[in-house]
């Protein structure tokens, strides 16, 4: 009589089907895909009452398109007319921060950055700075998504513009633009699942081994990388 143990198929197969294996991307690593992705060549631009964000080949590759956007000032415009005049923003950075991913978009110097016809406004050593980090999703996956923003840097007015309530202000609608176009970038599904295959990828190359998925709820970031588990 021919007896069958199930158990004898589990031996069978690759430790890995069941099991977790932990994955380490670092700063190193963020560093050369970085340069890989020619951030030099993304291009944020703030003139009059509009804004163009032009994105780099890889952001379009992953579905981020050319945009022109409008900037909604509120009731500062009414004072005067209020308006950007060709700000624009330098080369992005990307740093690991212990539970975060860190974006610094510093932003270049420029006098008379927004202009009206009572005054103007000046941006000196200005960076604007999100904090990413991952949300839960209802099926168990992970989505990156923007925790903090911060505003760091100095703003001199002229006239009636240099008043601590309008500088204030125009720090709050820079950070609300730079909040609604890293939300609008990295809610697009092409973007997320980019993020969840090159993880993917790189446990293929960091493990010599293919996995199938990333374990739910394993994605942490921390001072000098992420760690994850796949199985």
């Amino acid at each position: 009589m021919l007896i069958f143990y199930p158990m004898a198929a589990f031996a069978l197969m690759p430790v890995h089907a069941f099991a977790q294996t932990d994955v380490r991307f670092t700063s190193r690593e963020l560093d050369a895909a970085f340069v890989l992705m020619r951030p030099e060549l993304n291009s944020i631009e703030l003139d009059g009452q509009e804004g163009v964000f032009d994105p780099a080949p890889s952001l379009k590759y992953l579905g981020v398109d050319h945009e022109t956007f409008d900037i909604d000032l509120g009731w500062i415009a009414n004072i005067a007319d209020l308006s950007f005049h060709h700000l624009k923003a330098n080369m992005p950075e990307v740093r690991f921060q212990s539970g975060a991913l860190q974006i610094v978009i510093p932003i270049a110097d420029q006098q008379k950055a927004v202009q009206s016809r009572l005054g103007a406004i000046s941006f000196k050593n200005v960076q604007l700075t999100a904090n990413l980090g991952w949300r839960n999703r209802t099926d168990g996956s992970q989505a990156l998504a923007l925790v903090s923003t911060r505003f760091d840097g100095q703003l001199s007015g002229t006239g009636i513009l240099r008043s601590s309530l309008i500088l204030r202000k125009t720090k709050e609608l820079a950070m609300k633009v730079l909040t609604t176009q890293v939300q609008k970038m990295i809610s697009k599904p092409q973007v997320q699942d980019a993020i969840q295959t090159g993880f993917l990828n790189w446990a293929k190359f960091y493990t010599g081994t293919e996995y199938r998925e990333i374990r739910a709820g394993s994605i942490q970031f921390f001072e000098n990388g992420i760690d994850y588990q796949v199985q």
